[in-house]
């Protein structure tokens, strides 16, 4: 949810608000991080300029949404709002309502763990499959060659 042009009061109303009147959806959620002993945040506001948005969970750099039928007339809003969180270095979660007691939150963290791509090797498979390219490349070259040729010798056998 994006709020606009709102005092830091009026938020913490807002948030106050949601906090108090969670979905079922979130309450069984937020009764799973609690038996796993996992911090986050519930109803968190995010600045967004000047306004904010307020995300169901926070658990670190990830945010998780729990969605219901509202979000299914709310796509490209959600796209948006996703993208922007996620160039100011948020991963998010989208669950549905309906998949909230079946979602593996140890899920959450092998996703985090996941190793940043090691720039030396990367910098190694990029030469190493432009070379073989390169090589691709030339043996198409030398079997064209090599069919010419032999069409040359059918049409021209004296040659």
């Amino acid at each position: 949810m994006l709020i606009k042009n709102i005092s830091l009061e009026e938020i913490r109303n807002r948030v106050d608000v949601l906090k108090s009147n969670p979905t079922d959806s979130e309450v069984l959620f937020k009764k799973r991080l609690d038996e796993k002993n996992i911090n986050y945040e519930f109803q968190f506001p995010i600045e967004a300029g000047a306004s904010y948005y307020i995300v169901d969970f926070l658990i670190g750099k990830t945010i998780i949404e729990i969605d219901g039928y509202y979000h299914t007339k709310t796509k490209e809003y959600d796209k948006t709002r996703d993208y922007f969180l996620k160039s100011k270095g948020y991963s998010v979660i989208r669950i549905w309502n309906s998949n909230v007691d079946r979602f593996n939150i140890e899920s959450i963290f092998k996703i985090k763990k996941k190793k940043p791509k090691n720039k030396k090797k990367q910098k190694i498979k990029n030469k190493f499959s432009d070379e073989l390219k390169e090589i691709k490349k030339k043996k198409k070259q030398i079997k064209k060659q090599e069919k010419l040729k032999r069409i040359n010798k059918l049409k021209y056998p004296y040659l």
